[in-house]
C-alpha cells in the first residue's frame, strides 16, 4: 500500500494512503483546508484527561488523524461514503490507530433514514464535498459525480457516554445533525466545531445558543462554541 507522510499541525505528521490524497485533490505533502480544526480540536483535547472526539463526516481522516497526536485521544469517526470510509479505515492501519479510532459507516441526522449522498469523482472534485442530495443543488461545478444510497441515524442513538470535542463537517446538513444531537449534547457539554457557510445566519448556530452555547471562536467557515461558563 503506497502512502505519504504528510503535516497536521507544525511538528506533527500522519501517514495518508496515497489514493486517499488523490481522492480529495490534496498535493503530496500538504494538507489544508482542515488545518485550524485539527489545531483547535487539539487544542481542547489537550485540556481532558481522557480526551473523546467525535469526528462527524471524517472522510479519510483528515481531523481524525490527529489521534497520532497522543497516545490517550480516542476519535469517534463516522463516514457513510463507502469508498472514503474504507480509505479512512486503510490510514489508521497505517498509523498503527486501531486501538484508539472507532469508525460507523453511517452518516448522522435528526432521524433514521437512508438518503441519496452525491461525491464529486472527476478531476474538479473532493470526495470530502460529498453531500446529500437537495433538488436545488447544482452539480456541474464538479464535473463526474458518484451517487450511493446510505444510512442515517442520529448521534444520540449511539449513547456515547463521553465527547470533549464534537467536530461536524456535513456540507449543509449540519442543522439536521445538530438536532438529532440534542440528548447527547445536553448529557456530554462537548466544545462543538461546526462548519457552516455563513455564521450570523446559520440556523444551527441559533439553535446551539437556545441551548446554553455561545461563539468563542470563528475561523473562515468554521464557528467554535462551548457551554455558557465552561
Amino acid at each position: 500500500m503506497s502512502y505519504q507522510t504528510v503535516p497536521l499541525c507544525p511538528n506533527h505528521t500522519a501517514r495518508f494512503t496515497t489514493r486517499s490524497l488523490e481522492l480529495c485533490g490534496l498535493v503530496p505533502y500538504y494538507i489544508g483546508g482542515s488545518g485550524g480544526i485539527r489545531q483547535g480540536c487539539y487544542k481542547y483535547l489537550c485540556l481532558d484527561e481522557n480526551p473523546v472526539l467525535v469526528d462527524v463526516g471524517a472522510s479519510v481522516g483528515l481531523v481524525t488523524l490527529i489521534a497520532t497526536f497522543q497516545s490517550n485521544i480516542h476519535v469517534i469517526a463516522f463516514e457513510p461514503y463507502p469508498v472514503a470510509a474504507a480509505c479512512l479505515r486503510d490510514n489508521i492501519r497505517l498509523n498503527g490507530l486501531e486501538n484508539q479510532v472507532q469508525v460507523f459507516p453511517f452518516g448522522l441526522s435528526n432521524q433514521e433514514e437512508t438518503v441519496k449522498l452525491v461525491i464529486p469523482v472527476g478531476d474538479k472534485g473532493n470526495i470530502g464535498w460529498a453531500r446529500v442530495d437537495h433538488p436545488n443543488m447544482n452539480y456541474s461545478k464538479w464535473g463526474k459525480t458518484d451517487s450511493v444510497m446510505v444510512p442515517l441515524r442520529t448521534l444520540d442513538s449511539f449513547e456515547i457516554p463521553r465527547i470533549t470535542v464534537l467536530k461536524i463537517d456535513v456540507e449543509s446538513y449540519e442543522h439536521k445533525v445538530v438536532i438529532g444531537s440534542k440528548k447527547t449534547v445536553d448529557r456530554c457539554q462537548p466544545i462543538i466545531v461546526v462548519e457552516t457557510g455563513l455564521p450570523a445566519i446559520s440556523p444551527t448556530v441559533d439553535l446551539l445558543r437556545e441551548w446554553n452555547y455561545e461563539i468563542f471562536d470563528i475561523f473562515h467557515a468554521d464557528v467554535w462554541l462551548r457551554p455558557k461558563g465552561k
